[in-house]
């Protein structure tokens, strides 16, 4: 009974080697079979090509143990499997595995990047008014799978002395920012303590982020 290996090579916006909500599949990347273990293609690997969605599939495999390997497009750098590295799988007899993936990020495409201010909001008006100062030291994150809460591995940044904090690096998407609220406040701004939804296009700067704080 054979099996199949199959997976998505993706383009990973914000490098955290995972398959995040909104990130697109990159179609016509050559994925193989590494038979030799030789770290590059060499003639008579099994190969196939991802489709418009960047999925690909090889069918009719034996039991066994298997490398997969992408060929990775020119100006890409590979951020899942880390340090360059293929997809490992042991397939028994008949198994089919589906989450071979391949996360790749573009070099060659320019940065964009997301920033804003936290602010201290003493009318609780949601709006940073004349006279309301930045908030120094406070941490702001990028929340990759929208859990609402930081984790490791979530980019983070830290507020300067007006209050002032930017992302930068990053690949077009749209991000999810959040803050790791001082003790004691109350965000105004977000209402209910959302996160600011951002989306920016390739070298795009968008500022106006904002978030405002009530002690």
């Amino acid at each position: 009974m054979a099996g199949s290996i199959s997976g998505v090579v993706f383009n990973d916006a914000n490098s955290n080697g995972k398959l995040d909500s909104g990130e697109a599949g990159i179609a016509n990347v050559t994925v193989y079979i590494d038979l030799t273990n030789a770290g590059v293609f060499k003639t008579g690997d099994p190969q196939t090509t991802t489709n418009a969605s960047g999925s690909y599939t090889f069918t009719g495999l034996a039991a066994g143990a298997y490398i997969v390997r992408q060929i990775l497009p020119g100006g890409d750098k590979q951020t899942f499997p880390t340090l360059g590295y293929g997809n490992h799988v042991t397939l028994t007899a008949g198994q089919s595995i589906t989450n071979a993936n391949f996360g790749d990020r573009g070099t060659a495409v320019a940065a964009a990047s997301i920033s804003g201010t936290v602010f201290n909001d003493a009318n609780g008006n949601g709006i940073q008014n004349s006279g309301e100062l930045g908030i120094a030291g406070v941490v702001l994150y990028i929340d990759p799978d929208n859990a609402g809460v930081f984790q490791t591995g979530d980019p983070q940044t830290t507020t300067n002395s007006a209050g002032v904090y930017a992302f930068t690096g990053l690949s077009a998407g749209t991000y999810i920012v959040r803050q790791v609220f001082p003790a004691g406040d109350t965000q105004t701004s977000p209402t209910k303590g959302y996160g600011k939804h951002v989306t920016v296009a390739a070298g795009q700067a968008a500022a106006g982020a904002n978030f405002g704080d009530k002690a």
